[in-house]
Order: structure tokens, then C-alpha cells, then sequence
């Protein structure tokens, strides 16, 4: 069974969302990447990274709204 973390993310009044270092690291996502969000039905939310070729690879998985 793998981890569980929990990050708190701040959203400007612009609506950017800005992810904490670590998650950043962890997921070798970088400032500027462009990240999927996908909503299941359970409130689970996917976050997965867009490449320069329109896959998408480094997912996130998040089982709470509360979490990011």
C-alpha cells in the first residue's frame, strides 16, 4: 500500500492554483506545465500532466475534494 500525503494548494484571486514544491517534485511536474483535471463521479480527482505531444503522463490521483 502506498502513502498517503495531503497538500494544501492556494488559489489567487485570479483563480491560479499554485501546487506546493514537494508535490511538484514528487511528480516531476515544473512551473508552466499544463495539468488534466479530471473529476470522477466519487469526487476523486485525476491530475495528470499534458506532454508537448497532447499525451498525458504523471498522474495524481486524489480521493478528496479537500486534498491536492
Amino acid at each position: 500500500m502506498s502513502e498517503r500525503r495531503t497538500w494544501l494548494c492556494e488559489v489567487d484571486d485570479d483563480g491560479v492554483l499554485t501546487f506546493p514544491d514537494e508535490l511538484l517534485s514528487l511528480q516531476g511536474w515544473k512551473e508552466g506545465d499544463d495539468i488534466n483535471f479530471d473529476i470522477l463521479p466519487d469526487g476523486t480527482l485525476i491530475l495528470t500532466k499534458v506532454t508537448t505531444n497532447g499525451s498525458e503522463d504523471n498522474q495524481a490521483e486524489f480521493n478528496s475534494p479537500n486534498e491536492c
